[in-house]
């Protein structure tokens, strides 16, 4: 009987997803800078502003000493604190790149064409960067 429920109902064994290439590096898209990208530009002198956008309690416990720091619900008063130059190359980071998302966006309204994130944000930069930065 169990053979004709699996007929009748089209039952068969479930396949196996593919598998997935072992070292897969990730691809960034044109709004996306990485943290190795970013500290190149801390490096090399590059005029970028890089932009903090995490609480006060996060900026605590771990913090990247060259960034800004404007809390993601404060942007819209202090967006000029930022920089007079709409077009300033602008890297958002967060804890882990969600509120930075937003924040772009926001700073693209804001007439910021120029605004970038670094995925990953500071828990990104804590292990592929600097290992002492804290993670939490």
């Amino acid at each position: 009987m169990l053979n004709w429920l699996k007929q009748l109902f089209g039952f068969s064994k479930p396949s196996v997803p593919p598998a997935r290439p072992a070292a897969s590096v990730p691809q960034y898209d044109s709004h996306e800078v990485s943290p190795q990208e970013v500290k190149k530009k801390l490096d090399d002198g590059a005029p970028i502003i890089l932009l903090d956008v995490r609480e006060d309690q996060e900026l605590r416990i771990a913090a990247i000493p060259q960034a800004l720091h404007i809390p993601m619900g404060e942007i819209h008063a202090r967006y000029k604190e930022i920089s007079d130059d709409p077009a300033a190359e602008i890297i958002v980071f967060c804890h882990h790149g969600a509120r930075g998302e937003v924040v772009m966006h926001q700073l693209w309204g804001l007439g910021y064409q120029n605004a970038k994130i670094m995925p990953g944000g500071i828990d990104a930069w804590s292990v592929e960067i600097n290992p002492k930065i804290p993670r939490y």
